[in-house]
């Protein structure tokens, strides 16, 4: 039988501790170690400050590759914001990327037949996303999100953080409290929510960290 805890964090990989308990010498424990490359998420300004004002900010950046435009980047690291100097400091560590394609944007084009009615992050976002920069998104804004259900593109909301961290080892009461936290400070629509509370793990494991 093999049991997986996960040990340590680094920029770009997570790492985790194998025990096989399937060793023939009686209770010997095989032990090995592996680092799985960390996944790359897109989070707009919105939900970034959301996870921040929920004391989530630290575990988002712990388990994935965070990756942010300078126009979503200069409003979460702004002094007037919640979170401020803490994505700052995880910036300079290097657990946020700031990543900037607008000079050599590749991939298919933002948008194809209406103007976008989402904000200038959101939408570098996006670009981010076509270019190959990221695996998912992570956003709150309504527009990006049904840009994101009509083009296919792998997103979740902050308040869908708590169940992705609950299939990945958070049990099930802690990860209700800290839905009920992001709650205090996003507003999502009745549905949202209701989804966030019924989504099968299933439809979450490709967000596992």
């Amino acid at each position: 039988m093999l049991k997986t805890d996960e040990i340590k964090c680094s920029s770009d990989y997570n790492e985790y501790l194998l025990l096989d308990a399937t060793s023939p010498i009686k209770g010997i424990c095989s032990i090995v170690m592996i680092s799985t490359p960390k996944k790359k998420v897109l989070m707009d300004a919105s939900s970034a400050i959301i996870l921040a004002k929920a004391g989530l900010s630290s575990k988002a950046c712990a388990v994935y590759h965070v990756i942010m435009p300078p126009s979503v980047f200069s409003e979460v690291a702004d002094n007037d914001k919640p979170g401020a100097a803490e994505y700052r400091e995880f910036a300079s560590q290097g657990k946020i990327e700031i990543c900037d394609l607008r000079s050599g944007d590749k991939g298919q084009p933002l948008i194809s037949d209406e103007k976008p009615s989402f904000g200038a992050g959101e939408a570098d976002l996006l670009k981010l996303y076509w270019a190959g920069a990221g695996d998912f998104l992570i956003v709150y804004d309504g527009a990006a999100a049904r840009y994101c259900l009509r083009e296919k593109i792998p997103f979740i909301n902050a308040l869908l953080f708590p169940r992705v961290l609950e299939a990945d080892r958070v049990n099930p009461a802690e990860s209700q409290r800290l839905q009920q936290e992001i709650l205090k400070h996003g507003h999502y629509a009745e549905d949202v929510i209701e989804f966030t509370h019924c989504c099968p793990a299933k439809e979450l494991a490709f967000f596992l960290p």
